[in-house]
């Protein structure tokens, strides 16, 4: 018969995350695909003859975090296809999806929706219609394609979860709590459970870090979501073997298990990591470090782990960098909101310049901020601003932040022009600075002097001579962003604007 190759997709997972309004909903509804995905892939290893690709499977399992870590495709080959019997496998995966549920649900109508509701299609390549090309390259098509072809359900009545996710605000996650899916995670790393409470944490917790920040900042009132993605993967898969796809995939494990790890100690909650790709929860900003250090700490790891095979140290291989859809939004706000502005964001950071974070602020007032920073750029561009530190004597930070903003929004024209000197010109510091210093001449702003001479240098070193487009924009923004992590509640929002 010879071997053939399967691609098999799964969904829809984004349309069913985004029905989730609370963090448990959002846990359960990821991890119910990552097991479905999980179950075929161990119904395929029933043949001797199969090999999976992605995701890397293994019978050997230890206690599970709670992370799901199956994505929604799976690649591998057989030398004993039959249509038949691949169709038997995702009509019983389907069935049993419903034990994962509470016995609260009916079972019996649930088999029925999922039979619809659950999007699982395959495409399958003979290994003389794919030759020597990379299986993953090969099939990726033709499953975009099959993703687009949905069934839906005659209504909705009948869908488990959204019967699971229902339910009066102080008790909304009482059947989630119910389900085998739940219960099956060790306590002691589970990310969602408050084990001290009994229950799960909810946004605001997430947002004030468990309860953590005490100061009466702005923050503690905003969570982030982040969704991560490998970057330039067509051009890495180019150049790698099938065995060599099998390695990756092994590696995406430890990667994922690894970010997971980092999301958990940072005091956030992994929703989702398979593969590349990645989706957590997290506070802004916690008394050691901020989400964007803990995206830094992640994208590193995973370039060390890829790095750290034999097979992806030369130099003809592209190993994929890490891009980041960083959503900040108010905790009372629908959660889908923030999903969609994380997605949105993330696809903004892949089509740019990729390996870069692409952050956005929806503030309660209506106000926003969006700001690519490159991840290479992270150390001497948005760590250096967010760490500078006012002088003791002097207003609140959050205050002298308005103050540098309102400046710089008055006297923006005057300020380009004279960027555009450094630019044309070669205008060295010490002149920059001379005349940077003349609008914050003001006898309020005389105690800030350092503080804004090392706000002006960072301006000129790392932004301005790096011939960044909308170099005082890029500024205005990233103050902005300052603002926001040490903003006062009660204090005024800024705009940057005269």
């Amino acid at each position: 018969m010879g071997k053939s190759y399967i691609g098999i997709t799964l969904g829809p997972i984004f349309d069913t995350i985004c029905d989730a309004s609370s963090p448990a909903a959002l846990w359960f509804a990821s991890n119910l695909f990552s097991d479905l995905t999980k179950r075929i892939c161990a119904a395929i290893s029933m043949d001797e003859s199969a090999v999976i690709y992605s995701p890397y499977y293994t019978e050997e399992e230890g206690e599970w975090d709670g992370v799901g870590k199956y994505h929604d495709r799976i690649i591998f080959s057989t030398e004993q296809y039959s249509a038949e019997k691949l169709k038997d496998i995702i009509r019983k995966c389907k069935k049993d999806t419903v034990e994962l549920l509470p016995n609260t649900v009916n079972k019996e109508e649930a088999v029925a929706f999922f039979e619809t509701y659950l999007q699982i299609h395959y495409v399958v390549k003979s290994e003389n219609e794919l030759g020597n090309a990379n299986c993953i390259l090969e099939l990726s098509p033709y499953l975009d394609a099959l993703e687009l072809m949905k069934t839906f359900p005659k209504d909705d009545k009948s869908n488990p979860l959204g019967q699971l996710f229902a339910g009066a605000e102080e008790n909304r996650n009482k059947y989630i709590k119910e389900s085998p899916l739940y219960n099956r995670v060790n306590e002691a790393n589970h990310q969602m459970k408050n084990n001290h409470k009994n229950r799960i944490w909810t946004i605001e917790e997430i947002a004030s870090h468990k309860n953590a920040i005490t100061e009466p900042l702005k923050r503690k009132h905003y969570y982030a979501v982040v969704s991560a993605d490998g970057d330039n993967m067509g051009k890495f898969l180019q150049k790698i073997t099938n065995d060599q796809v099998t390695k990756f995939s092994e590696l995406c494990l430890q990667y994922d298990t690894t970010a997971a790890g980092l999301v958990g100690a940072y005091g956030g909650m992994t929703i989702y990591a398979g593969g590349d790709d990645l989706l957590f929860l997290a506070p802004v900003m916690t008394a050691e470090k901020n989400v964007f250090a803990l995206c830094q700490e992640i994208q590193q790891s995973f370039n060390e782990i890829v790095r750290s095979c034999e097979d992806f140290q030369k130099d003809d291989i592209p190993v994929p960098t890490i891009s980041f859809g960083i959503s900040i939004q108010y905790a009372k706000y629908p959660l889908y909101e923030a999903l969609e502005y994380a997605r949105e964001l993330l696809a903004e950071a892949k089509s740019g310049q990729k390996n870069a974070m692409c952050i956005g602020v929806q503030k309660h007032s209506g106000q926003s901020i969006r700001i690519t920073v490159p991840n290479s750029k992270y150390e001497e561009i948005l760590k250096e601003l967010i760490t500078i530190e006012k002088n003791k004597d002097t207003n609140e930070e959050d205050e002298l932040i308005h103050s540098v903003l309102y400046i710089l929004g008055m006297f923006s024209e005057s300020i380009k022009v004279l960027d555009k000197k450094v630019i044309e010109d070669n205008l060295n510091y010490e002149r920059y600075q001379h005349v940077w210093g003349n609008f914050f001449d003001n006898a309020g702003q005389q105690k800030a002097k350092t503080y804004i001479e090392k706000i002006c240098k960072l301006y000129y070193d790392k932004i301005l001579k790096a011939n960044y487009k909308d170099s005082l924009e890029t500024l205005i923004y990233l103050l902005r962003l300052k603002h926001f992590l040490v903003e006062k509640e009660g204090e005024r929002e800024v705009s940057g604007e005269n």
